[in-house]
């Protein structure tokens, strides 16, 4: 069983964004039968109790950073297998100290600003570049960089979002998110609520704030007094539907706006923290965020002013959540895992997914019109149809199968509700040229890593023995018409 530990803090004065991150890596690793454990100050488990509520092995941390590799040798002996470091005061002189005890290291960095002595680094930041790691890493160093990087929380990813297509079709703003990071700094959520009532907007407000959000005693007399609706939420957990619902956020510019994209919500962004000022303007060049930042102006008339704008302009908020819809996929996490322990054919070769975009069209086209085939595109207008009402529905997610450098197929989950228990039903196609590599088996694997921890299922209507032995030996078991597969992830091994 390999060994992962998180190095990761959190409190009231630097949020949770760098452990929810590390969390969201945690739980399909855990899915995936790594022994997972977290090394965090002891603010950690006061701002984000559910860590070890998680069943993870916590150490508390209360020595100084040059003294904290000694501890975790002390802590866990046989060392770790991997060492995922997602902490800003920690550098290349830490990353090295924790050498003799950690085979491997894989640092979460968004700043581009310090030395590191890591063998993978993965920064989402949008724009950047392996330029700006320049001379700040070893020459071996594999740098993960983008938004087709950014990691998302299964809560988020499992939520099959129907907003971006609600928000097409709904044109008035009636409900808001109001989230500026749980340390609430320069007292941005009492500005946010003040930039509401001055903007006149009759509009249902969910406002999210940490367990230990300073000042929340105000926050929450402030909100009772307000004419607007005014929902708090204090469960990190619970953000998902939350954001799922609204219709704009105004939040912080922080590595949380990922979840934000990949939900295409229109945001006003507020920069509430230097270091992410280029991360923020990065994004307001690209017109996925209006951005609002201290100092130019009164804040509460700058929130005000864009919340006017983008209430009386469908057409401005239609570009911010297509902007935004379209620099996230929510598939990072299987990115990165595709790095750690790779998923292969028979071949050798690995197996990937990529979501199908419209230019797929006529391969999709070719595969589905080869006569040794099913019928399977028999839909008023043929084809491409079929692929438009695919890829616009937002409960299904058509994915196109890579294996080496080349499609090899299509998989599709359909979300359905169950007496309120949410389930993904599989789809596979293999294209006639890839077929005896193991293609099926693999990508079953895959789609368990898109969605961990929730079932997913097919219908037993397959005209071949191949079919059924390929869902059995991948672990699913017939129930009701159905083959079901809801247990952990079969281990895999770090191949850096």
């Amino acid at each position: 069983m390999p060994k992962v530990c998180f190095r990761c803090d959190a409190s009231p004065a630097i949020g949770m964004a760098h452990v929810l991150r590390c969390v969201a890596l945690a739980e399909v690793l855990a899915e995936m039968e790594w022994d997972v454990v977290f090394a965090c100050s002891r603010d950690t488990h006061a701002t984000v109790p559910y860590i070890a509520a998680m069943g993870f092995d916590v150490l508390p941390l209360d020595v100084m950073a040059q003294d904290e590799p000694a501890a975790l040798g002390a802590r866990w002996a046989k060392g770790c297998d991997l060492l995922v470091i997602d902490h800003y005061g920690r550098d290349a002189e830490f990353e090295r100290a924790c050498r003799l005890w950690a085979r491997h290291i894989l640092v979460f960095d968004d700043l581009a600003d310090r030395p590191h002595d890591a063998d993978l680094l993965l920064d989402p930041t949008l724009g950047r570049t392996a330029d700006h790691y320049a001379g700040l890493v070893p020459s071996g160093c594999r740098l993960l960089l983008g938004p087709r990087y950014a990691l998302l929380r299964s809560n988020f990813v499992n939520v099959c979002s129907t907003a971006p297509a609600r928000r097409a079709e709904h044109r008035s703003v009636d409900r808001i998110l109001v989230s500026l990071g749980t340390n609430n700094p320069f007292n941005s959520t009492e500005l946010a609520l003040d930039s509401l009532k001055l903007a006149g907007i009759d509009a249902e407000i969910d406002v999210i704030l940490g367990p230990h959000t300073v000042g929340q005693s105000e926050l929450l007399r402030r909100a009772a007094r307000m004419q607007q609706k005014v929902n708090i939420h204090t469960d990190s957990r619970s953000v998902a539907p939350v954001m799922a619902r609204a219709d704009l956020a105004i939040a912080a510019a922080s590595v949380t706006s990922w979840e934000r994209c990949y939900f295409g919500l229109p945001t006003i962004a507020v920069l509430t923290s230097e270091n992410m000022r280029f991360f923020a303007r990065q994004m307001a060049e690209q017109d996925i965020v209006m951005l609002v930042e201290h100092g130019r102006e009164d804040i509460t008339q700058q929130i005000a002013r864009r919340l006017r704008d983008l209430a009386a302009s469908p057409s401005l908020l239609a570009r911010l959540r297509e902007a935004a819809s379209s620099v996230c996929d929510g598939l990072g996490l299987v990115r990165l895992l595709n790095v750690l322990a790779p998923v292969c054919a028979r071949d050798g070769k690995p197996v990937l997914l990529r979501p199908v975009e419209a230019v797929d069209a006529p391969l999709v086209g070719a595969w589905l019109s080869d006569p040794r085939l099913p019928p399977l595109s028999r839909v008023a207008g043929g084809v491409a149809a079929w692929l438009d009402l695919r890829l616009s529905d937002p409960a299904s997610r058509l994915m196109m199968i890579i294996h080496g450098d080349r499609p090899g197929g299509l998989v599709r989950l359909d979300r359905r509700e169950d007496g309120g228990e949410a389930s993904h039903e599989v789809s596979l196609f293999i294209a006639p040229d890839s077929g005896g590599l193991g293609l099926g088996r693999a990508v079953l694997h895959l789609v368990r890593r898109v969605l961990p921890g929730v079932e997913i299922r097919a219908p037993m209507m397959f005209n071949t023995l191949a079919s059924h032995a390929l869902f059995r030996q991948a672990g699913f078991v017939a129930s009701s018409g159905y083959y079901r597969r809801l247990s952990r992830l079969p281990a895999g091994r770090y191949n850096h």
